[in-house]
């Protein structure tokens, strides 16, 4: 193996259009994110169950959640990481993207919310689509290589 095998590629190295987008790869990266938020709802539910407090049992459902979409992602997702050998700064950079789509959640909800264009309820789809693209293309281009 030689030393440009195992060489970690910079943050954000731009990606060739051909390697840019992998609709099996998103397709893969849906399954995992419905698995989780799946995960994430089962635990937060039992949580509440047994008498957890609801932001106790919100904050385990994400923690488990966030688990989920990463071993998804690292095993079976993206083929190739950019960061593999830095995992603890891997999973930093995960998380800190998580953060971002979680303000892009927020910025949606606060947007058609109280503006009255879509009802709670709606707006959160609308919401949770934004969140997924931005947390998909943001990890794909700063943690994950393309084929």
């Amino acid at each position: 193996m030689s030393m440009s095998d195992t060489r970690v590629e910079a943050i954000g190295e731009p990606a060739t259009p051909s390697k840019a987008f992998d609709v099996a790869e998103l397709a893969r990266y849906f399954v995992v994110s419905v698995a989780a938020l799946l995960l994430d709802f089962v635990v937060f539910m039992s949580g509440l169950h047994f008498g957890a407090h609801y932001l106790f049992a919100t904050t385990a459902g994400i923690f488990v959640g966030v688990l989920i979409t990463y071993y998804g992602s690292i095993f079976w997702v993206f083929p190739a990481r950019r960061l593999q050998h830095v995992p603890t700064g891997e999973f930093s950079v995960f998380i800190a993207v998580g953060l971002v789509g979680w303000l892009v959640s927020c910025g949606i909800m606060s947007l058609l919310v109280p503006t009255g264009i879509l009802a709670p309820m709606f707006a959160k789809g609308v919401a949770a689509a934004g969140s997924f693209f931005c947390n998909y293309g943001l990890r794909k281009i700063l943690l994950f290589k393309g084929k």
